[in-house]
């Protein structure tokens, strides 16, 4: 059977034969990936732990006579808390950088 050829911009290719100039490049499919994955941190692991940041430092300013060592435990699970997400959007800054228009 003859291939079926079509005109597309002055090049001829056979019919159903992909046309790789449109794929993207590795480099481009891993990078999407990365931001990607970004992405899903920022919206899921950031907002879940800044909102146990809130409820525990709202928790630590109450006066209704906590006893002092509820009160230190919920401000260290505070200060944890803080320094995990500033870890984490180290880590979501570094998967950003590869790819120039996510700044």
């Amino acid at each position: 059977m003859l291939p079926v050829f079509t005109s597309h911009a002055r090049t001829l290719m056979p019919v159903g034969e992909p046309d790789l100039s449109t794929r993207p490049s590795i480099d481009e499919t891993i990078a999407a990936e990365r931001l990607r994955i970004a992405d899903e941190l920022q919206d899921l692991i950031a907002s879940t732990m800044s909102g146990m940041i809130l409820q525990a430092q709202r928790v630590d300013q109450t006066d209704e006579g906590s006893p002092d060592e509820l009160r230190q435990t919920l401000r260290d699970i505070a200060l944890d808390g803080q320094q995990t997400l500033k870890s984490m959007r180290a880590i979501v800054r570094g998967l950003r950088a590869v790819h120039p228009s996510a700044a």
